[in-house]
């Protein structure tokens, strides 16, 4: 069993616009020590709920393609941790949000981590390669078996990670057209 580690949210952008859009309202109509104080439990909540939204657009941003096999699911995450603790982006995203709300600065960080990761992910993926002989192979002895990870059940096919269930639909597909 292969799993995705974020679901994506159609609405979950607009939902973070809207409260770092509000964040930057109160900021700029109310000193931030009031806002501290006398307005403490709705400005605590409108942080907290940024945070909240804040991580889970981020790991929409930042791990979308990014695939483990339930095997290789604990050191993926540990390789994701790592990269993400060493990569000193955590301060910048926390600084678009709550200094500058600042949603395209905030996609560009995030931008920056995904690359980050996806080359770490490659590299783990290139760890565990083997071979796939699909129908094809066993019909045409000149067709090349396939590059296969089983950290990401994907093959490679021109440097590009494809879902296998992807690419066997679409070799089998091929195969019936030529039959």
């Amino acid at each position: 069993m292969y799993a995705n580690q974020v679901q994506p949210e159609q609405s979950l952008r607009d939902r973070f616009l809207q409260q770092l859009n509000l964040l930057k309202i109160n900021r700029k109509k109310v000193p931030l020590d009031i806002l501290k104080t006398e307005y403490k439990k709705g400005y605590q909540n409108l942080c907290n709920d940024l945070k909240i939204t804040g991580s889970q657009y981020a790991k929409q941003l930042t791990l979308s393609g990014i695939r483990f096999h339930k095997d290789y699911m604990q050191e993926g995450a540990e390789r994701i941790n790592r990269i993400i603790e060493q990569s000193g982006l955590m301060k910048q995203l926390s600084k678009a949000v709550f200094v500058h709300q600042d949603i395209v600065d905030f996609e560009k960080i995030c931008g920056k981590l995904q690359t980050e990761i996806s080359r770490e992910a490659d590299v783990f993926y290139r760890e565990h390669l083997g071979i796939l002989i699909t129908e094809e192979c066993l019909v045409s002895p000149d067709t090349s078996p396939l590059v296969f990870s089983m950290v990401n059940g994907c093959v490679l096919v021109d440097d590009k990670w494809i879902p296998k269930e992807e690419f066997t639909k679409k070799v089998k597909y091929s195969m019936e057209d030529n039959t």
